[in-house]
């Protein structure tokens, strides 16, 4: 069995930071493919880190619901309804 060394930034298997960003984007590419698998399994089944998954889930369905108008966070859902 390979030992690796554990470093700060990245977890378990992965030595580099480009090994760890490839496995990040496939989980977060995993999440939003297949709606059943939740970010916490997608994190433990490619050792990402969790919360960064979360967080990066949750903006990327917001930019699609602002997308579509649907949803604004900045508060401007208000529309004219006259014209002045």
């Amino acid at each position: 069995m390979k030992t690796f060394k554990l470093s700060n930034y990245y977890y378990f298997l992965y030595v580099t930071k480009q090994d760890y960003d490839h496995a990040f984007n496939i989980a977060h590419l995993e999440v939003l493919k297949d709606l059943d698998l939740s970010p916490t399994l997608a994190a433990r089944i490619y050792y990402v880190k969790e919360d960064y998954l979360w967080k990066l889930i949750l903006r990327s369905r917001q930019k699609e619901r602002n997308a579509n108008s649907l949803y604004n966070t900045y508060n401007r859902n208000n529309k004219i309804l006259n014209n002045i």
